[in-house]
């Protein structure tokens, strides 16, 4: 951050800037700005109480006030900057007193508070872009509008045109009856009524939002107990709508494999089995593979009864599946919530 570095030779030439109440301009550093080259004006050393800068027409005053202008968020030009130079930079340091508190509540409320000195910096470029920064943070032209307002007042030849304003009859009247003060002390209240209102609706919204919430949580639980669910009851019907879907399919497959157990598989067993039992008979040493094609013969038949049972067992029922089916779509647009 930059602070005053010692008086440079200033230009000569007649013009003035007032400041509001008691927030002092400290020092002025202009940069590359129009016919300027490098100036820094330090009045920290002169005391509070009216400054004049006198000189030839030319000798660079109407500069200084646009260099004050720009940095209350007036209109930039690169055709401002001085010849081929790729930027101009004007810097004023301000220090606030107490009675500068509608600058010093913006300032707060943006972050920008450094105590009692308020630093704006204004970068004007080539390529057309502004930049303004205050106590070394970048800043919209608006706000630097509003936080200048309050420490600097630039009168022109024709600042009488400004009594044709409305929004300036307040700041006459105010000051013809010396009610800054007050105006200063309602202001702070009124920004104080503001934060406790946005704090309170803030509050009001939370509250009103909790009260929502809980209604909604309360209607899905509601939803929740009326659906009744079970503990996996989601497995076990997708694996019985899978089944209802195959039933086909698999009554089909089951079918024809017990067809042709039943078939010429039973007759060709029946008759192996025959023979190797007779053979046993003959010849001791076949006995152990005759008794293996005897389970064999056994087991065959127990297959055999067996994809009877499950062919029996297989469900073909279309108002079930249609029935898990619509109790799945419940179960699902519960998970959904």
């Amino acid at each position: 951050m930059w602070y005053p570095a010692g008086i440079q030779p200033v230009p000569a030439g007649p013009c003035r800037a007032g400041l509001r109440d008691r927030a002092m301009l400290q020092v002025l550093r202009v940069n590359d700005l129009a016919l300027i080259d490098s100036l820094e004006v330090d009045l920290s050393g002169l005391g509070a109480g009216l400054v004049v800068f006198t000189g030839e027409t030319g000798a660079g005053k109407s500069i200084i006030l646009q260099a004050l202008h720009l940095l209350t968020g007036g209109r930039g030009s690169s055709a401002w900057i001085r010849g081929d130079c790729g930027q101009a930079e004007i810097e004023a340091l301000f220090t606030l007193d107490g009675e500068q508190e509608e600058a010093r509540a913006i300032l707060r409320e943006q972050g920008l508070e450094e105590g009692s000195v308020c630093i704006l910096r204004r970068v004007l470029s080539r390529t057309g872009r502004s930049r303004i920064y205050v106590n070394d943070r970048l800043v919209t032209a608006r706000l630097a509008a509003g936080l200048t307002e309050n420490l600097v007042s630039i009168a022109s030849q024709h600042d009488h045109q400004q009594l044709l304003h409305v929004r300036r009859h307040l700041d006459v009247l105010d000051t013809f009856g010396e009610l800054w003060g007050l105006r200063r002390e309602f202001g702070a209240l009124f920004r104080r009524w503001q934060r406790l209102s946005s704090t309170l609706r803030e509050l009001q919204e939370k509250e009103a939002d909790k009260e929502q919430r809980r209604d909604f949580l309360q209607y899905q639980l509601l939803e929740i107990r009326e659906v009744d669910i079970r503990a996996g009851e989601d497995e076990e019907l997708l694996r019985e709508r899978d089944l209802l879907k195959s039933s086909s399919s698999l009554v089909e497959l089951a079918r024809t494999s017990h067809r042709l157990l039943q078939g010429q598989v039973t007759e060709h067993l029946a008759e192996i089995r025959k023979n190797m039992e007779q053979a046993a008979a003959l010849d001791p040493g076949v006995r152990e593979l005759a008794e293996r094609i005897v389970s064999s013969c056994f087991e065959i038949e127990d297959l055999e009864l067996g994809l009877r049972s499950y062919l029996e067992s297989i469900p073909m029922d279309p108002a079930r599946l249609e029935e898990v089916s619509a109790r799945l779509a419940q179960l699902k647009q519960l998970q959904r919530k």
